[in-house]
């Protein structure tokens, strides 16, 4: 590679600077009962962040060092508590959480420095039921996120995080007779920003996936997939933060229906 974008070859800076930080994580589960317990856990994480404070102004070329030793780690910390329910044909998780987390980074749209404090706290619920051949699995997660602190650009902070949605879902039954199998798994999510600005909002989305599978003969599979059977039109992110005036922006989807077959022989 001769040439890029962000890279001046011809002045390189320097990097000279180290740093220290300490992860540790604090749970503890009881059993209420047989089938009933509850738990709690307390986690304290650090990311280095080595590349993406490169191109930024925390770092003094001239020697190497950091202008702010902060900017080296990222920190995160998670707290999450709840109950467990098992039966033989039940189960039940039911998770209240909160983080809080650190983001020093580049922005891609512009290049500028990012310094940013998110904070997030919700609920997470995951189930299962079997009955027979039917059976059924769930989850679904509740999230107020927002940013908590932006020091290099005070107007978004109490901003909602880009592509952040408050709720999303999952939900997978299925039959089981024998040698044949079918089910369907469909993947929910309500609306979120584009950006940071919280200008431009993408709509949410329900995607259906469909399988079926047959075992024809001892070592022989047959199965059948499809995805996004419903051929919907789900916007996973979009790098304008409003309507251009051309009317186009530039969005990122999942692929369009999808259908696969495949045999599998076993010897």
């Amino acid at each position: 590679e001769s040439l890029t974008s962000r890279l001046n070859l011809a002045a390189p800076g320097l990097i000279d600077y180290s740093y220290n930080t300490l992860s540790y994580s604090v749970s503890a589960n009881y059993r209420v009962a047989e089938t009933f317990s509850v738990f709690g856990r307390y986690s304290r994480g650090a990311r280095a962040n080595a590349d993406r404070i490169y191109s930024t102004r925390f770092i003094n070329y001239a020697n190497g060092s950091l202008l702010d030793s902060a900017a080296a780690v990222d920190v995160v910390r998670q707290a999450e508590g709840g109950f467990k329910y098992r039966t033989d044909s039940t189960m039940l998780n039911l998770t209240a959480f909160w983080a809080e987390s650190m983001d020093t980074n580049l922005d891609p749209r512009n290049g500028q420095p990012i310094r940013r404090l998110f904070r997030a706290k919700g609920l997470e619920f995951e189930g299962g039921y079997t009955r027979g051949m039917f059976s059924i699995a769930a989850g679904a997660t509740y999230t107020d996120a927002e940013i908590a602190k932006d020091t290099l650009n005070p107007v978004i902070t109490g901003k909602t995080p880009q592509n952040q949605a408050d709720f999303v879902s999952q939900v997978t039954p299925q039959i089981n007779i024998d040698r044949f199998s079918v089910g369907a798994v469909l993947i929910g999510t309500t609306g979120s920003y584009s950006t940071v600005e919280n200008r431009l909002r993408i709509p949410g989305y329900v995607t259906t996936n469909a399988f079926a599978q047959a075992r024809v003969a001892k070592n022989l599979l047959v199965s059948l997939n499809a995805a996004n059977l419903m051929n919907v039109k789900a916007i996973t992110g979009v790098a304008d933060a409003t309507i251009p005036a051309t009317g186009v922006v530039q969005a990122r989807v999942l692929p369009g229906r999808t259908i696969s077959a495949a045999l599998r022989y076993e010897f």
